[in-house]
């Protein structure tokens, strides 16, 4: 196999993971390993996932008994994986055609980058309605405002996460385990790369803002203040780890603007 991808998938509906299913199993680069960590999920989806790796040959079903996050379900799939690449997948969005095609063989020639992601699409039931724009070069400062990866977007070195640990499983991290491994592979020294292409098609409601509980919001600002700190960016980044506090106070309507501003999703 000449790359992995790895997906932890809990519940979720059948309509959608077959969606995201049948878009990695169709793409044109297709020597494969698919690991996905079943992560403790209710029927009828737990019977579904193993009717899909009963199908194709490429999915490795590992299972968890029990709910366990996460993080927990992509460590096991990292450590299971036998190639040296990973490519994130989650299992309501699509990867576009040509995906796969476009990341491997950048990652095979810049084994500079730990971390290689792209530009995404914004779609929901009625289409795609807007997309989303990353810094090609992602510096340490492109944390200050917004994670500069999509999670689910992002290929990355299989020796350079396991270098760094993995993802973190703790409560703090449950909801930006992400955000807290980027971290700290820049912390180490690592940087990334953003093909700036669409190549990922995440699902995000055209007319919601997703709330997050503020308990949450409390959470990822340590996040972000233990990754300020070990990137060097303290006492002048205090302003943002303050920022997921400040934000989760303001209305949908502004929350969405903002975004929209930021990442040029309607442009």
């Amino acid at each position: 196999m000449r790359f992995s991808v790895i997906s932890g998938i809990y519940n979720g509906k059948r309509a959608q993971l077959e969606e995201a299913i049948q878009s990695v199993l169709s793409q044109s680069l297709s020597d494969f390993e698919w690991l996905i960590c079943d992560d403790g999920s209710r029927e009828p989806v737990r019977s579904f996932l193993r009717e899909a790796a009963s199908r194709d040959r490429r999915i490795r079903l590992l299972v968890n008994q029990q709910n366990r996050g996460l993080a927990y379900s992509l460590n096991r799939c990292i450590r299971a994986a036998s190639t040296p690449i990973l490519l994130r997948q989650d299992g309501d969005d699509r990867s576009s055609p040509g995906r796969f095609n476009r990341l491997v063989p950048f990652m095979e020639q810049h084994p500079e980058y730990a971390l290689v992601s792209s530009n995404i699409s914004l779609f929901d039931d009625g289409g795609k309605w807007g997309r989303m724009r990353y810094p090609e070069f992602p510096s340490a400062h492109d944390f200050l405002f917004c994670v500069p990866f999509m999670h689910g977007a992002v290929g990355m070195r299989r020796d350079a996460v396991l270098q760094a640990g993995g993802y973190c499983v703790s409560r703090v991290t449950r909801r930006c385990e992400d955000l807290e491994l980027f971290f700290r592979l820049y912390a180490a020294g690592e940087c990334g790369y953003t093909i700036q292409e669409e190549l990922y098609e995440y699902r995000e409601d055209v007319s919601a803002a997703k709330r997050r509980k503020y308990r949450y919001r409390l959470e990822e600002a340590l996040v972000k203040y233990r990754g300020f700190r070990d990137l060097g960016l303290l006492p002048g980044a205090f302003p943002y780890v303050c920022k997921p506090l400040v934000t989760g106070l303001l209305p949908a309507g502004i929350l969405n603007w903002m975004k929209d501003r930021y990442y040029g999703r309607r442009g």
